[in-house]
Formats: C-alpha cells, sequence, structure tokens
C-alpha cells in the first residue's frame, strides 16, 4: 500500500492538478456552461419543462385517459389568463386583438404573410405588436400545452408502423420495436424534446472532457520515469520489478478518480438546474415520439450515460499508460496522445453521448441505424482492448532486460 501511495503521489502533483482545474474551468466556460446557464434555451422550453413537472406532480410519470380530461380545464384555466393579460394591451384591442380565438386569427394571416414573403409595413407592424403580446403573455405556455395535448391525443394516429413504405426501411428488429412502443397500452411519460437535447449536449461536452483530463493526467507519469531513469533503480532488484504492476493500478485508480470528480462537479451544475423533477417519467415520450431501446426512466437515463463516460474515462486511462511506457519523451508521448484524444475522446466521445440507445444513423448521412445498444458494445470493447494492452505491457516491461 505503501508503494501505491507513492505511485499515487507521483501522478496527482500540485502543478498538474492546477492545470487541469483551469482547464477544466475555462473548457465550462466555453462549452457546456451554455447547457447549464440557459437548461431551459428559451421560453418554449421553460414551458413545456414547467407543465410536465406540474403534470407529474398531479399525475405522476404517465398520464391515464380520465387524467386527460383534467388537461382541458387547465388550458382553459391558461385561455382565460391570456385573455386577461392580452386586454391590458392597448396596441393589441387596436388591431381587434381581445381574445385568444382573435389573436389565432391574427397569427394565421401574420405567418401567412411572413410565408409569402410579403415583408411590408404592415408586416412589420404586425411583427412588432406580436412581440409584445408574446413578452407580456402567458401565449408560449399556453401554445405548449396544447402542443403536449395534441401529442397525447394524436399518438395512436399516423403510426409508422401503419405506414408501410416508411416501416419496410427498417430492419426486423427495429420494426419489432417500434410496434411495441406505438402499442396504445403502453405508458407513456411526457419527457420534452428540448430537455432530451439538453442531456444530450452537455453529456457529450462532459464525454470529451473526462477523455482529455485523464490523457493529460497519466500521459507524462512514465515517461518522466525513463527520462529520470528511475527504471534502473527499480531494476536492481526483484521486487523492484513488481513496481511496473503498482504504477499500472495506480493510474487507472487515477483515471476512476479523476472521472468520479468530472462527473460530479459537472453533473452537479447540470443537476442542479432541476432535471430530476422528471427523474421518473419514462424516457420514451408522446410529447416527441422519438423511438428509443432504453425502457427504464430518464432518471436511470441518466445514470446509465455516467456509466459510460465513466468506462470511457478508464479506457482512455489505460490507453495512456499503455503509450506513456513506450514513450522516450515528452514530445513523443504529445505525438501519440493528440489521436488518442482525437479518436477515442472528440469523435468516439461524442457519438457515444450522441442520442445514446435512440434510433441514430451511425454517422450522418449513413442511412444505416445504430444497432440496439451497439453504444455498450462498442466501449465495452474499447475498454477491454484497453485493459489488455495495458496488462500485456506491464508483464512484457517485467520480463525483458533493461536497456538502459
Amino acid at each position: 500500500m505503501e508503494l501505491l501511495g507513492q505511485e499515487l503521489r507521483k501522478i496527482w502533483r500540485p502543478g498538474i492538478v492546477a492545470v487541469l482545474a483551469v482547464l477544466g474551468v475555462l473548457y465550462y466556460l466555453l462549452f457546456p456552461r451554455f447547457y447549464v446557464e440557459h437548461f431551459h434555451n428559451g421560453p418554449n422550453a421553460q414551458s413545456d419543462f414547467d407543465i410536465a413537472v406540474g403534470w407529474m406532480e398531479r399525475f405522476g410519470p404517465t398520464m391515464e385517459p380520465e387524467e386527460r380530461v383534467q388537461v382541458d380545464a387547465q388550458l382553459a384555466d391558461e385561455i382565460a389568463v391570456f385573455d386577461d393579460m392580452v386586454a391590458d394591451l392597448p396596441e393589441a384591442a387596436a388591431a381587434g386583438i381581445v381574445d385568444y380565438p382573435s389573436y389565432t386569427a391574427f397569427e394565421e394571416a401574420w405567418v401567412e404573410r411572413w410565408q409569402d414573403a410579403s415583408h411590408d409595413d404592415r408586416f412589420r407592424a404586425d411583427s412588432e405588436l406580436h412581440a409584445r403580446i408574446v413578452e407580456n403573455t402567458n401565449l408560449y405556455r399556453l401554445q405548449e400545452l396544447q402542443t403536449m395535448m395534441n401529442g397525447y391525443d394524436t399518438r395512436n394516429e399516423n403510426l409508422i408502423s401503419q405506414d408501410k413504405s416508411l416501416f419496410s426501411q427498417y430492419s426486423p428488429e427495429e420494426q419489432d420495436r417500434i410496434r411495441e412502443l406505438e402499442n396504445p397500452a403502453r405508458e407513456q411519460g411526457y419527457l420534452s424534446m428540448h430537455l432530451e437535447e439538453t442531456t444530450t449536449n452537455f453529456a457529450k461536452y462532459v464525454a470529451v472532457w473526462v477523455a482529455l483530463s485523464v490523457i493529460l493526467l497519466l500521459s507524462p507519469v512514465l515517461v518522466r520515469d525513463r527520462l529520470h531513469r528511475v527504471r534502473a533503480l527499480q531494476w536492481s532488484s526483484r521486487q523492484g520489478r513488481r513496481t511496473v504492476d503498482v504504477q499500472c493500478a495506480a493510474g487507472l485508480l487515477s483515471a476512476l478518480a479523476l472521472t468520479a470528480a468530472n462527473l460530479a462537479v459537472y453533473g452537479g451544475l447540470f443537476v442542479a438546474q432541476g432535471p430530476l423533477a422528471l427523474a421518473d417519467t419514462p424516457l420514451y415520450s408522446f410529447v416527441t415520439s422519438r423511438f428509443v431501446w432504453f425502457d427504464g426512466t430518464y432518471g436511470q437515463y441518466l445514470l446509465v450515460l455516467v456509466a459510460l463516460v465513466a468506462a470511457l474515462g478508464m479506457a482512455c486511462g489505460a490507453l495512456s499508460l499503455f503509450l506513456s511506457r513506450y514513450s522516450s519523451t515528452y514530445v513523443v508521448m504529445l505525438l501519440k496522445a493528440t489521436p488518442l484524444f482525437v479518436g477515442a475522446g472528440a469523435l468516439f466521445g461524442s457519438w457515444l453521448l450522441d442520442r445514446t440507445f435512440y434510433f441514430r444513423e451511425v454517422f450522418w448521412g449513413a442511412g444505416v441505424l445504430v444497432p440496439r445498444f451497439a453504444e455498450v458494445a462498442c466501449v465495452a470493447v474499447l475498454l477491454l482492448a484497453a485493459l489488455l494492452l495495458c496488462t500485456w505491457s506491464c508483464r512484457r516491461t517485467r520480463k525483458q532486460e533493461l536497456l538502459e
């Protein structure tokens, strides 16, 4: 244990820890901060999140048909609030907008002129009036509520499983899954598309940073030993050669610890925005109807994403140790660490967390969907290969003659 502690101290030097902390802050400010500060990216996102949280408190994680009737009263209340608010706007009354039906007629005419590109003085005046109404009423909440209600009411209409031309493009396994999800008897939650997108984008950036930070922490360790001829001292005794295994164990423990720290900090910032209010709602939602292989809840889905990021961090740590063992200088290690980060972090990490377990193409324009739970298989293969390479290099190093 004493030797393990010494190796850990060699890895966790104050200088490298300070550098990682500074880089972590800069990375956060440049990339994932947007999805924390703008967790509800706009009033539409804020509205459907608030509505979903309200439904969770009233109905639980799913909505039953008898509960759907209660939402009609909620819609009537929102319309009444809108009518009162719009009545306080003199410019709206001057345009003949005195309640929600008259606003709807105004909006349809405004959208039609916009689509016809008739951007004349009247269109610009109507655009300004529309902005005033949006700013001073509950219009976004009212319209989001209508959209979510419509999603529930029409969830058994226009099903992909009934569209032969479109349905035939899926594989037999995918077709079975679509039928399962579109089963009218299946309970569905109301997770919003905005929360899905925010979760996906934030998770991708976290995965990239985890890969980068682990590579930066572990890449110099064994190179530093080589440059200071530490191995010559270790090889002077049989006991000293066993240090190689301890170094590998210390490196993997450090990779796990740094990954956990990153997930705690970044994940804490994300969770502080309130997404766990919908933790118990099913991932498949009648609001979005995006097909997904995962049958659990949104909260369980977050735990799975955490596990995938942790596995990615461990894989990057093992690969960093392997490459560092066969690097004679820091420059050589840098040349090896750069493609490792690009491949395992920027490319694979981003792909791995890009709508994980959802129906999606292997890459944009591929025309082929990612197989069922292929993300787990891919990260497992990467982690296993990294651990095997790290173990093999340790055994090989213990047996070889000292050439220094």
